[in-house]
């Protein structure tokens, strides 16, 4: 927003803050995914669902579904 306008970001929380009387939350950075993982992942989902095909998911229990 503060480049569309071609302000600063301060100025930004300044107005949203006292002339609109409103609260700025930060966003939390969450995980990044790097290609090494995204690659691991695309691997895995890929023997799982091999894995888990022609409804051989009935027999397969999962870790959380080992609890219960």
């Amino acid at each position: 927003m503060a480049a569309r306008c071609d302000i600063s970001i301060g100025a930004v929380f300044k107005i949203i803050r006292n002339v609109i009387h409103a609260k700025c939350r930060r966003k939390r950075p969450v995980h990044r995914l790097y290609p090494a993982v995204i690659e691991k992942r695309r691997t895995r989902a890929w023997r799982m669902y091999r894995r888990l095909c022609n409804e051989r998911y009935k027999n397969y229990a999962t870790t959380d579904e080992a609890w219960f």
